[in-house]
C-alpha cells in the first residue's frame, strides 16, 4: 500500500471514529437534557437508569475517544477534513461540561436541602421526646401537703 493511500485510510478512519464519538456526546447531552428536566421531582430508580445509561455512553465515548486518539498520533499532520469534526466534539464537550456542572450544583443544593431537613427533623423530635402532656402529674412534682 503506498503512502498515500495509508493516510487516506488514516484520514477516513479518523473521520469514522470523530463522526462516531460526536453521535455519542450528542446522546448523553440528550440524556442530560432530560435529566436536567426530571432534576426536581426524578424518582431514585429513573436516576439510577439515568446514570446508567450516562455510564454506559461515557464508557463507549473514551473508547472510542482511545482510538481516535491513537489514529492521531500515528497520523504525521493533521488534516484539514478533520477541523470542522474536532471543533464540533471540543463545542459539544464544552456544553456537557457546562451541564454536568449545573447538574452537580443542583445535585449538591438538593443535598444540603435534604441534610437541613433532616436536622430539624431530629431537633423536633428530640424537643418533643421532653414534652409531657397536661393533665398527668408531672414526675417529680411533690402533691401532697405536710
Amino acid at each position: 500500500m503506498s503512502e498515500s493511500n495509508h493516510t487516506d485510510s488514516r484520514v477516513d478512519r479518523c473521520i469514522e471514529l470523530l463522526h462516531s464519538v460526536n453521535v455519542i456526546y450528542r446522546e448523553m447531552e440528550a440524556a442530560y437534557t432530560v435529566l436536567q428536566g426530571e432534576m426536581p421531582a426524578i424518582s431514585p430508580e429513573s436516576l439510577l437508569e439515568k446514570t446508567r445509561v450516562l455510564d454506559r455512553l461515557r464508557g463507549q465515548a473514551q473508547a472510542v475517544d482511545g482510538q481516535l486518539a491513537e489514529e492521531l498520533r500515528r497520523s504525521e499532520e493533521l488534516d484539514d477534513s478533520l477541523h470542522p469534526l474536532l471543533a464540533t466534539r471540543a463545542d459539544t464537550l464544552e456544553r456537557l461540561s457546562r451541564m454536568n456542572r449545573d447538574l452537580l450544583g443542583r445535585a449538591e443544593n438538593s443535598r444540603a436541602l435534604l441534610r437541613h431537613e433532616l436536622m430539624t427533623m431530629r431537633t423536633n423530635r428530640s424537643a418533643l421526646q421532653g414534652y409531657r402532656p397536661p393533665g398527668g402529674p408531672a414526675p417529680g412534682l411533690i402533691r401532697t401537703s405536710f
